[in-house]
Parts: structure tokens; C-alpha cells; sequence
């Protein structure tokens, strides 16, 4: 009987043995790790948000570049120039009679310069009479300037070509003259007729050769009417 206790003795030792150090470590690692991890945001579908949500979500649409053609401006024509405005308005008449609209306009042109050789302005009026004899003493052409910015100054001559005004400058110089040579603009008015828009078309290159008859000097130029501003501009 002895053998028998101790043999249920180690088996008991064994059993313990094995609960001990084998079936726990088992169980620790079977066990799940409840760790939370961040996932993000929840889904949610579409049809779970409200209207100003999901139209928050809507990309923006692209705005349309519409591209507007540039407006063309109507071409015009023009005639002249006239040297009188009798002349041009008679041509005005005729135009006319044919139902074509042309306006009287007056152009300011710049012409050649002229070229003036002159003693520079004096302080007074009396001073500028008594250089006006010591010069006329000795028998150079000269009379007194009353007006304008060179008033009470000595004209000596004005010149329409440079080289003589520049030839008279050096020779009144060398007669110990205080002279100085100012470039002086020229303005003149030109005298045209311009077509009112839209009557472009009715003026056609015969009507112009029969128009053209007995004027002479005459031209006919043309543009886009809102760049007429002088004749220069016309071609």
C-alpha cells in the first residue's frame, strides 16, 4: 500500500507542477488587448448629413471666363484738305444729294519752323528804344519787338530756312551783337471733310473718281473713326 500512496503522491506533484508553470503562461497570452487605438474620424454616410453639410463638402465650381470680343471701331474717311471752307462745303452739298453724311472739320497742323535771329529782351521799353538806334546807326536791319516773350527785345530778321538764319546769327556776332537764334513752331489749320459713321460703304472708289474731278490737290484717306483725330493719322 505504501507504493501505491506514493505513487499518487508524485502524480499529485506532477499535476501541481503543471498548473503552476505551464497552463498560466498559456492563458496570459490568449488574453486580448483591449489597447484603444485612434481610428480617425467615424463614417458617415452621405445621406446621414444635412443639406448645408454636404453642400459645405461640394468643391467649388470654376468660375467661367467668358471672353468678350473686342468691339471693332467703324472706319471713316476723310477729304482734303480744302484751302477754303467754301470749297468743302460745296463738296459737303454734293456728298449729300448722294446720301452721304460727311462733318466740316478743322485740323491744327504743325507746319516747318521759321528761325528768328534777335537781341535778347531789354529791362525796360526805354532801354530797348535806345539800343534799337545804336544798332540802326549802323545800317543793320532791325525793328523793336512790343509783344509776346521776346517783347523789348531787337528783331534782326526771321527766317523760314534754317542755314540763312544760322549765316546771319554768326555775322551779326562778329559785329560784337548780343544776338541769340530761336526755333519758332508754325500751327496752320487744314480745312477736311470726315464721314459720319456707318457711311463708310456708300463711298465707293468710282463715286470717288467722279467726285475727285476738278479738285485739285484733293486726297482721300481713311482710319478707324475713333483714332481721327488729325490728318496725320489717316492713311
Amino acid at each position: 500500500m505504501r507504493w501505491v500512496f506514493a505513487l499518487l503522491l508524485i502524480a499529485n506533484a506532477i499535476y501541481f507542477f503543471f498548473q503552476a508553470y505551464m497552463v498560466q503562461p498559456v492563458a496570459r497570452s490568449a488574453q486580448v488587448d483591449t489597447t484603444q487605438v485612434d481610428l480617425g474620424q467615424p463614417v458617415v454616410l452621405l445621406s446621414e448629413l444635412e443639406g448645408e453639410q454636404v453642400a459645405a463638402l461640394q468643391p467649388e465650381p470654376e468660375l467661367a471666363i467668358s471672353e468678350q470680343p473686342a468691339a471693332v471701331s467703324p472706319m471713316c474717311w476723310m477729304l482734303g484738305a480744302f484751302k477754303e471752307k467754301v470749297s468743302a462745303k460745296q463738296m459737303q452739298g454734293r456728298l449729300a444729294a448722294l446720301e452721304i453724311n460727311f462733318a466740316l472739320k478743322e485740323f491744327e497742323v504743325a507746319g516747318k519752323p521759321d528761325y528768328w535771329v534777335h537781341i535778347p529782351p531789354q529791362p525796360n521799353r526805354k532801354l530797348a528804344v535806345k539800343l534799337l538806334r545804336e544798332v540802326q546807326l549802323k545800317k543793320i536791319d532791325s525793328f523793336l519787338i512790343t509783344e509776346g516773350e521776346l517783347a523789348n527785345g531787337i528783331s534782326l530778321g526771321l527766317f523760314t530756312e534754317q542755314k540763312r538764319a544760322e549765316n546771319l546769327y554768326e555775322t551779326r556776332k562778329k559785329q560784337g551783337l548780343e544776338v541769340q537764334l530761336k526755333e519758332v513752331p508754325r500751327v496752320y489749320t487744314e480745312i477736311w471733310l470726315v464721314s459720319e459713321q456707318g457711311e463708310y460703304d456708300k463711298f465707293s472708289e468710282p463715286l470717288w473718281e467722279k467726285i475727285k474731278q476738278g479738285q485739285a490737290g484733293i486726297e482721300r484717306r481713311k482710319n478707324y473713326c475713333n483714332k481721327i483725330a488729325s490728318p496725320e493719322n489717316i492713311d
